[in-house]
């Protein structure tokens, strides 16, 4: 399994899917990343984990990170929906989905927060590309979101009609041109200063309006 793994990262490095830099800002980036999955194309792991859904050994992540933080029934559950298998069993058909807690989608607006507060940290470092880890912490937070609170995967542009645009009689303007944005650079990343800063906010009312449509549809 180990060469396998580093037969992808090879393959990754190649087609410009994964960094590799050897400057050492980079290099804490890249640890980071390898610690949290972002921008982790590909999972290897054995069938046993996933029959006894250890998060950690499934997606190879920081166990602290992945308890403090992590919304990983959210994600599992996602994982199991959507998952493309290259090789093995398909993990829809070795575990089932999980009950999702409201804890889930707590961690999930800290652990966003986090990832957007950092981009605006290192957003004066050009080199270190932070409109990356601002748009990573935008589209965790609607997949999360979405999930928790319609319990299914859904496309971006799906999961941005349900919440903010189907949602509402007069949807926000405000949200609408942020999404767009989001959108856009996600096609073709750069730098975008407003886009960064009102990030945070934005996250913070994707989580919300979940809570609130998981609230409703309870009744």
């Amino acid at each position: 399994m180990k060469q396998c793994e580093k037969s992808i990262i090879t393959l990754e490095i190649k087609h410009k899917f994964r960094d590799q830099d050897g400057s050492l800002p980079k290099k804490a980036l890249i640890a980071i990343q390898q610690s949290t999955g972002m921008f982790i194309s590909h999972f290897l792991t054995k069938e046993r984990y996933v029959r006894k859904k250890d998060f950690c050994k499934i997606f190879g992540v920081n166990r602290v990170f992945s308890l403090l933080f992590a919304p990983r029934n959210i994600v599992l559950n996602n994982v199991i929906e959507s998952n493309k298998t290259l090789c093995g069993t398909s993990i829809d058909q070795i575990t089932n989905k999980l009950d999702v807690p409201v804890a889930d989608i707590l961690k999930s607006l800290v652990m966003n927060l986090m990832i957007s507060f950092f981009s605006l940290l290192i957003s004066p470092f050009r080199s270190l590309k932070a409109i990356k880890y601002q748009l990573e912490a935008v589209k965790w937070s609607l997949r999360a979101s979405n999930y928790y609170a319609f319990e299914e995967a859904s496309t971006l542009d799906k999961i941005i009609s349900r919440l903010f645009l189907n949602s509402q009689k007069n949807p926000s303007n405000k949200s609408k041109k942020f999404y767009k944005k989001f959108l856009a650079l996600r096609d073709h990343p750069s730098e975008d200063l407003w886009f960064m800063l009102r990030s945070p906010i934005h996250i913070l009312k994707t989580h919300r309006i979940a809570i609130m449509f998981k609230n409703y549809l309870a009744r």
